[in-house]
């Protein structure tokens, strides 16, 4: 019994610690190309014209995801050191429950966060990615800097950005 509690309590506090980047063998690959569709449904943005010069983070997410909404709103809370950092919320769903999603956490009130449909799903399918949330950081030269699957804190994707692959 002293075993299992042990070993419940290790697993238990490892899980605390933050999530280590999932290696994609995509490090230091120049982001790829897709068409977003924004918000408002006629626009879309593709990736080729984002500007360098500036991170960026693509942040994958489903808006029913309990995991993609608590990374969100400790991401919103911790704006302020993130400001510096681009942002494209990414999801493959109906752009009807993305919009809801945009209105519910007020995003179009901050100047660094796009959010748009992948139509095609081509982000997820370039990462492989099994689910949501997940995290791409790409440096100012729009190279990848870490990938993240799963939630993951303010504090790593800061961390990364600093990195260079």
């Amino acid at each position: 019994m002293l075993r299992v509690t042990l070993f419940v309590i290790i697993f238990c506090l490892t899980a605390c610690f933050g999530r280590k980047p999932a290696s994609t063998g995509l490090e230091g690959k120049s982001m790829p190309t897709f068409n977003l569709l924004l918000i408002d449904s006629v626009t879309y943005l593709n990736t080729g014209n984002i500007p360098g010069g500036k991170e960026t983070v693509i942040f994958g997410f489903t808006p029913f995801c309990p995991h993609c909404r608590a990374q969100l709103e400790e991401m919103l809370g911790d704006m302020d050191s993130l400001q510096h950092l681009q942002f494209y919320m990414v999801s493959g769903f109906p752009m009807p429950e993305i919009q809801r999603f945009m209105k519910k956490y007020e995003l179009e009130k901050y100047g660094n966060v796009k959010v748009g449909r992948d139509t095609a799903d081509v982000i997820a399918r370039y990462f492989k990615a099994p689910g949501a949330p997940y995290t791409a950081i790409y440096d100012k030269d729009k190279k990848l800097i870490r990938y993240f699957l799963g939630r993951i804190k303010s504090k790593d994707i800061l961390a990364a950005a600093q990195l260079r692959p």
